[in-house]
């Protein structure tokens, strides 16, 4: 299953937890997700290489979604915090956590009640509190129609809520062949949905209190064209202490799908570990100059890449958006390639991905792709061998 885990977590009190366990790395990561979804939602980041090879990740289905049981009826916000905390718990050592949208508000209370189960905790289009979603068509749907949308979360209905949610997350993400295998699985998680989990979103409790007394590192990031949350009031947050709030200029509420590279950029430069975006840089200079003509200068991808390194400040503090971008494009690749990270794919290959980067693709990936293109040519030719040489750039 893509080397991916299938556990159950007993949380006291509560009932069993499925939880997805991805990743050979040292350090934990948690996931959160939202409503109505499942664990699975987060199945391109749990296969994601450079995560795989950092991380030991984990991804409960919350109570009342996916697979996991609940054996305490009523359904209550107090049980998916438990089930939080019982996973970070299992990971033995203080868990970077990531939650999303109604994920991200239960991620807070958890964060809150034991902040010393986790070191780093980003937030993605947190559902802070009901009055969040007022102005948005859904939330005045759940205002008006609350029987109507518990009997859409609950089967035999939920099968169409499911399908809904498995097609958006897809196209939010761009449906890769490794992602695109999930479809089925995710509806079936979607439909096994209660639908008292309507009543949690309904009756969900004030996070804004959290927020004035962490003693966690905290992220939050909004979309600017999410529809669903009052982004203003996000953004209204920044001032606060302990939070950094980070605006996704071209992100809606589904950050974890549209976003899933920047996610794991921001995930992976939380460390000091030059093994992540490195090999992407060195295979990105062997990619953009020619160094398989007959006529290139006697000079090889290291001397390039120590004057790159001296010139720009790519591994200083200064450096890390850059290494971010790294980061980012490179887990587009992998999710573009089957898994197969950019400096592993064959040289023909990363040229092909440049050119669409530089024709084709969005602006911000035309914009990473002419920047480091201009890196790379002025480091080259800063060196003695190339001062005096022109049209040494690769095909690419």
């Amino acid at each position: 299953m893509d080397g991916i885990a299938s556990l159950f977590e007993d949380v006291p009190g509560a009932g069993r937890a499925r939880v997805l366990v991805a990743g050979d790395g040292r350090e934990p990561l948690l996931f959160v997700h939202g409503w109505p979804a499942s664990a699975r939602v987060f199945w391109p980041l749990l296969t994601a290489p450079a995560l795989r090879a950092r991380f030991r990740m984990f991804a409960p289905d919350l109570f009342g979604f996916g697979r996991s049981t609940l054996r305490a009826p009523p359904l209550t916000f107090a049980h998916q915090v438990e089930a939080v905390l019982a996973v970070a718990r299992r990971a033995g050592e203080p868990c970077v956590a990531v939650g999303t949208s109604y994920g991200a508000r239960v991620l807070l209370e958890a964060v809150a009640t034991a902040p010393a189960l986790f070191s780093r905790a980003i937030l993605l289009a947190p559902y802070l509190h009901r009055g969040l979603i007022g102005r948005s068509v859904e939330g005045r749907l759940l205002a008006r129609f609350p029987r109507l949308l518990r009997a859409l979360h609950r089967p035999p209905l939920s099968l169409v809520t499911g399908v809904w949610a498995a097609l958006f997350s897809l196209a939010a993400a761009g449906a890769s062949v490794v992602w695109a295998r999930q479809t089925i699985p995710l509806i079936a998680d979607v439909a096994r949905m209660r639908g008292e989990t309507v009543d949690l979103i309904d009756a969900l409790p004030d996070g804004r209190p959290l927020l004035a007394e962490l003693r966690v590192p905290v992220e939050l990031w909004y979309g600017e064209r999410d529809r669903l949350l009052d982004t203003r009031e996000l953004a209204g947050l920044a001032p606060l202490r302990g939070l950094t709030v980070v605006r996704v200029g071209d992100g809606g509420h589904a950050l974890h799908d549209s976003h899933a590279g920047e996610l794991a950029a921001a995930l992976l430069t939380g460390g000091d570990d030059d093994s992540v975006w490195r090999p992407v840089l060195r295979a990105l200079i062997e990619a953009i100059l020619a160094f398989d003509h007959p006529a290139f200068p006697a000079i090889g991808i290291d001397a390039v890449e120590r004057r790159l390194l001296e010139y720009f400040p790519i591994a200083g503090d200064d450096g890390a958006p850059l290494r971010a971008g790294l980061i980012a494009f490179d887990q587009a690749f992998a999710a573009a390639a089957d898994g197969t990270p950019f400096a592993a794919a064959p040289l023909a290959e990363r040229r092909a991905a440049l050119r669409q980067c530089a024709r084709g693709a969005a602006p911000a990936q035309r914009r990473f792709y002419a920047g480091m293109k201009s890196m790379v040519l002025i480091a080259a030719y800063s060196l003695p061998e190339l001062q005096h040489a022109v049209g040494h750039e690769g095909p690419a």
